[in-house]
């Protein structure tokens, strides 16, 4: 009972985790768009949140383990 519920609640975190870097990414191709066209589309570089990136991996490997265990 408690790995599912556990199972349960990391899932969530993906799911909340893959949103929050879609979400960055379209804001970031926004912003790109945005730039380029008032800035006579001079490149523009931007850095992904490797932050965001770690946290939905690790939550993506705990996830995998515990569903090996069942």
């Amino acid at each position: 009972m408690l790995k599912k519920n556990l199972k349960y609640l990391l899932n969530i975190s993906l799911i909340s985790s893959s949103n929050h870097l879609c979400l960055s990414l379209l804001e970031r191709k926004a912003k790109e768009n945005r730039k380029s066209k008032n800035q006579k589309k001079e490149k523009c570089e931007y850095q992904y949140s490797t932050e965001s990136k770690k946290d939905h991996d690790s939550l993506l490997i705990i996830y995998e383990k515990l569903d090996k265990d069942n």
